[in-house]
């Protein structure tokens, strides 16, 4: 989706930035042939050395953001991947 997932993380807004932080997605690969792969994971990562954040959502794998209902989840989900 990204090229970059740290770069991707960086560019909304700080005020988005910190909204995100807080969010679980469900991360499902049922439709790509792996029922098996089904994990609720956070939205940002923090590398465990750096301590860089990264944006880790996927439209091809992420359903839904865990916290937020299914309307408010389709939007945020539809801008991120829209996002540049």
């Amino acid at each position: 989706m990204w090229p970059n997932l740290y770069k991707a993380y960086e560019k909304p807004s700080p005020p988005m930035r910190e909204f995100c932080e807080g969010l679980s997605e469900l991360h499902d690969a049922h439709p790509h042939g792996k029922p098996e792969q089904m994990a609720i994971q956070p939205v940002v990562r923090v590398h465990p050395v750096t301590g860089r954040k990264s944006l880790f959502v996927s439209e091809h794998f992420t359903r839904r953001i865990v916290e937020l209902s299914h309307e408010e989840s389709d939007a945020l989900l539809g801008f991120l991947a829209r996002w540049p």
